[in-house]
């Protein structure tokens, strides 16, 4: 199904990512345009090894304590193995004849990222097609680098909705999102609110997403800058889709999470609240300003004008 996605801004550090004939091939063949590359085109290349131990590189220099990732999609024939390597680091995969984008993560990279057939790996013929390093924990969307030198950045995706009031309950309503997240341990909030667009605050506001280096939902509700309930002690995996509703009213707020209904480890679901500014504001974000932005996947997001009961929740969740 089509879904947004929301990335943090990023930079491809390769200056040739689609251009193979440029980088060090020691005693490999690379010919470029040799087939349909995943974006469409005939611009994905072939690289033919003769034997073992051999790579195609480019080199990288991030600095000492810097966290990279290094990506690229290959094809080749079922079963074969080959290495990819950040900074030194190899990489064993298993490729099949379909094209599959591969990675790996290592800190402190001063040395290249490569393809390699070193050690027991068994491919000689397969294509290639845009590489990518980024310094991060975990591979963003491709961003194709012709030849700039410094890197070509993406500028991070900012998503709201503002002056939509009337859409929103302000007394009681349901916020619902289908959504997942890139990482386990997010190195920080990952977060889609319901809030008030003028106080650029979380004051009042009504709260999706994930805690910071954790592997934990966050669920929250904010009532006149007071915690009404809060979950933040619920486990949740990576690249997993999660279906979770919040149906709040006064004393009778809900939780659904996959057709299940929750009760927060801190706060009470019971509580009384009246918003005391008015709910007009839909931002992948925190609190409308930008802060703590939702990094990852959104399939689907509803807002309805009621608390929805635990039978809908159910249904809607599963």
């Amino acid at each position: 199904c089509p879904h947004i996605l929301a990335e943090p801004m990023r930079t491809n550090l390769i200056p040739y990512s689609e251009d193979f004939s440029s980088w060090s091939s020691g005693t490999s063949y690379v010919t470029s345009d040799y087939s349909i590359s995943p974006d469409g085109t005939q611009n994905a290349s072939r690289c033919l090894f003769t034997n073992s131990n051999q790579s195609l590189s480019i080199p990288t220099s991030l600095g000492t304590s810097v966290e990279a990732n290094g990506s690229i999609y290959i094809k080749g024939n079922s079963g074969e193995t080959i290495q990819i390597a950040v900074g030194g680091v190899d990489k064993l995969i298993t490729l099949t004849n379909d094209w599959k984008r591969y990675d790996a993560t290592k800190t402190s990279v001063n040395s290249q990222f490569n393809v390699n057939t070193w050690g027991s790996t068994t491919a000689r013929d397969f294509q290639i097609w845009g590489a990518q390093l980024e310094v991060g924990s975990y591979p963003t969307s491709y961003i194709p680098n012709f030849g700039t030198a410094l890197g070509v950045t993406r500028n991070q995706d900012i998503f709201t909705r503002d002056g939509i009031g009337s859409l929103i309950g302000q007394t009681e309503g349901t916020f619902f999102i289908e959504l997942s997240k890139p990482v386990l341990n997010p190195d920080s909030y990952y977060l889609i609110s319901l809030n008030n667009a003028a106080a650029d605050t979380n004051a009042n506001s009504v709260t999706i997403g994930f805690d910071s280096s954790s592997a934990d939902f966050y669920i929250r509700l904010e009532s006149g800058g007071s915690t009404i309930y809060v979950d933040n002690n619920r486990a949740s995996l990576a690249n997993t889709f999660y279906k979770i509703a919040v149906a709040y009213k006064s004393g009778q707020s809900l939780i659904y999470i996959d057709g299940s209904p929750i009760t927060p480890n801190s706060g009470s679901l019971s509580g009384a609240f009246s918003f005391s500014e008015t709910l007009d504001n839909l931002s992948f974000d925190y609190d409308g300003n930008n802060s703590l932005p939702f990094y990852g996947n959104v399939k689907q997001l509803q807002v309805y004008d009621i608390a929805l009961t635990p039978t809908q929740l159910a249904a809607l969740t599963s």
